[in-house]
């Protein structure tokens, strides 16, 4: 029985977990997640994912001294907090406990936060899957942007079919940048409806 306020996952999200669960994926048996909206209640939870994952995915290219700055200076719970309620926030819960979530604002995926501990178990591709779903009902063309040295995700989203538009360097940050896109067109069938705008 589904809990009230939880949004069960489109049908290619369950063919995902499915393989997951049936060991189809070489990887880990993990249950069903579920998404629900996110809310300021979700904060200090969100944040701790996130804190823990920048911590633990991007020493390697960002350096230890300007990782403990980007921890301590208190722009990751800041900047959660003034997304939830004005952005689509999906979380995703596995036995009720957020273990990922994504900020998209418009058509884009400003950031997607899967828990470290979950890499590479197919729990991110459930909650790219999920974000599409979302947002191709509203715009034909998305967008996300990960850092050039973050290699692991950017192999991530080539293999679930975003195409690099564009580097560019983040002058708040330092670092370069790579703009993704993917379209509506790319995704479904010919005979499929266009999304609705």
């Amino acid at each position: 029985m589904q809990p009230l306020g939880m949004v069960r996952a489109p049908f290619h999200v369950y063919l995902v977990n499915l393989a997951v669960h049936l060991g189809m994926t070489g990887r880990f048996h993990i249950k069903p997640t579920f998404f629900r909206e996110a809310a300021r209640k979700d904060g200090a939870a969100l944040t701790l994912i996130a804190q823990k994952t920048i911590g633990a995915c991007y020493r390697n290219f960002l350096g230890v001294e300007k990782l403990v700055e980007v921890l301590e200076s208190g722009a990751i719970n800041e900047y959660i907090m003034e997304n939830l309620g004005n952005s689509y926030c999906p979380i995703q819960l596995l036995d009720r406990e957020p273990i990922g979530f994504a900020i998209c604002r418009e058509n884009i995926i400003d950031w997607f936060i899967v828990d470290y501990r979950y890499h590479r178990r197919g729990i991110g591709a459930q909650l790219l899957a999920h974000c599409e779903s979302e947002m191709f009902q509203a715009y034909p063309e998305l967008a996300l942007s990960c850092f050039e040295k973050y290699e692991p995700a950017n192999r991530f989203f080539r293999k679930h079919g975003w195409t690099e538009v564009m580097t560019h360097r983040d002058e708040q940050i330092d670092l370069r940048t790579i703009l993704y896109q993917k379209l509506w067109r790319d995704t479904k069938k010919k005979s499929d409806e266009p999304p609705r705008c």
